[in-house]
């Protein structure tokens, strides 16, 4: 892992794309992340659209660590397995709550499997689904809380 010119995150990610056959997806999410490109909640449907310079050159430079490694398409299924290996503490739930108070704060209280807690915008995706796995936090002044950034979120764990 430490010869990958990556977060330990992301070379994990793509060290279990491999095992699992889905390292072109793994490498272009990896590299969407690190670049922080992200510009959705549905982290997955931004693998079949274009990328930016930055992103195409980070997926050149790490693809040359993995020379034997031969292109493949799998499904959505064996990605999300490959971001668990990498993301395991960023298995989230969604707080269930009343209605009127998700009304009023117009943001979704998601529990980590830390125990701490995130906060994500309240939109389609966040009430269609009531686990995630966050790809990117950012940490607030609240004691044990973190914000996500409004973008990294693989829609559901099933």
């Amino acid at each position: 892992m430490s010869a990958i010119p990556a977060l330990p995150r992301i070379s994990k990610l793509l060290l279990s794309a491999i095992e699992l056959g889905c390292f072109e997806e793994a490498l272009k999410l990896g590299a969407l992340i690190s670049e922080q490109a992200l510009t959705s909640l549905d982290a997955l449907e931004h693998l079949n659209g274009p990328v930016s310079f930055s992103v195409e050159r980070l997926q050149s430079q790490w693809r040359k660590h993995f020379v034997a490694h031969k292109g493949s398409e799998s499904s959505p299924a064996y990605l999300t397995k490959a971001l668990l290996h990498a993301f395991p503490d960023r298995i989230a739930k969604r707080r269930t709550d009343s209605k009127s108070q998700r009304s009023k704060s117009q943001t979704v209280e998601l529990i980590l499997a830390s125990g701490r807690t995130a906060e994500a915008p309240l939109n389609e995706v966040t009430l269609a689904h009531d686990y995630f796995m966050v790809l990117d936090v950012q940490e607030t002044s609240r004691l044990s809380s973190f914000q996500l950034k409004t973008h990294e979120i693989v829609s559901s764990v099933s």
